[in-house]
């Protein structure tokens, strides 16, 4: 729908590489552990660091280098913000982008900076205030994230819950929300591409979702999980007008949990086989098959190793 944008602006478009990604997020946090053990590995981009064994002055400097060794030794630029709480330190962070004299550091436990730049920052670009939680704050006269901190609670607990209160408190230098050093085990996976054109024929989206079936078997057992359910999908493109539509979604289920790719091919063809029917004339076109399964259980617990 916008080809013709793309090619009048310019627009260059690339492939996704998730596993360029995560080997890349896993380096840069390599670089963390360096200078603290206890590092929360927030997102793919994004982690919380626990540098209160430093004084202030050394902080900074340390903040300084990871960011210099991280752009050395991967190329990718940082900024990091300080603060004495999870919240100060995102909003540190989001100054740390902001304004360039900072150089990508901005240090919130400062307290002239924390009082200078509370004041001067919307409350809208806090950590956990969205659409809806910026119009309750604003009818409570709350602009600047200086508005927040000084308020009573209990208004603002009132509208936000009991999250509103806790944020309050985070901002008052107050830390309510500690590093989460253990991972939460992950729920559920998924493996789903376009693609490249459109497939008619069952072979081709056998092929496909087998290809799923392998890489899922992939992620389950580099992170010592395992499916007892598999869903199987594909479907035509809403955008392909005038062209006749199908969505098709099935739960295959196993004998037993497994991240064996063995058992998963075989899982996700039968439910190809299952759902495929024959093509009609004008035929339907396929434009993205996938796999997704939300049960998974920790492998070795289910085996019990």
């Amino acid at each position: 729908m916008i080809r013709e944008i793309c090619q009048a602006q310019g627009v260059r478009v690339f492939s996704s590489n998730y596993t360029l990604c995560g080997d890349m997020s896993a380096r840069i946090n390599a670089i963390y552990r360096d200078a603290t053990p206890e590092v929360e590995v927030y997102s793919i981009d994004e982690s919380f660091l626990d540098l209160t064994a430093y004084t202030r002055r050394d902080r900074v400097a340390l903040a300084r280098d990871i960011r210099a060794t991280v752009r050395a030794w991967t190329g990718i630029p940082t900024c990091v913000g300080l603060g004495p709480t999870k919240t100060l330190a995102k909003l540190a962070n989001h100054i740390a982008k902001s304004v360039p004299e900072l150089d990508g550091v901005c240090d919130l436990t400062d307290p002239a900076a924390y009082e200078h730049w509370l004041c001067r920052i919307h409350v809208g670009e806090l950590w956990g205030v969205g659409r809806a939680s910026l119009a309750k704050l604003e009818a409570l006269g709350i602009d600047m994230v200086a508005d927040l901190r000084d308020i009573d609670p209990r208004p603002v607990r009132k509208a936000l819950t009991v999250v509103g209160e806790r944020m309050i408190h985070e901002l008052r230098g107050v830390s309510c929300l500690g590093l989460d050093l253990v991972p939460a085990r992950r729920k559920g996976c998924a493996v789903t591409r376009s693609f490249s054109g459109r497939v008619t024929e069952r072979a081709e989206l056998e092929h496909a979702v087998a290809a799923h079936a392998m890489r899922l078997g992939e992620k389950l057992r580099r992170e010592g999980l395992a499916t007892s359910h598999v869903t199987v999908f594909y479907h035509t493109s809403e955008h392909d007008r005038g062209e006749p539509m199908r969505s098709v979604s099935t739960v295959v289920t196993l004998p037993e949990a497994t991240n064996d790719t063995l058992a998963l091919i075989p899982a996700a063809l039968h439910g190809v086989a299952r759902t495929w029917r024959e093509q009609g004339s004008p035929p339907w076109r396929y434009s993205k098959a996938g796999i997704v399964t939300t049960d998974l259980v920790p492998w070795r617990a289910r085996n019990g190793h």
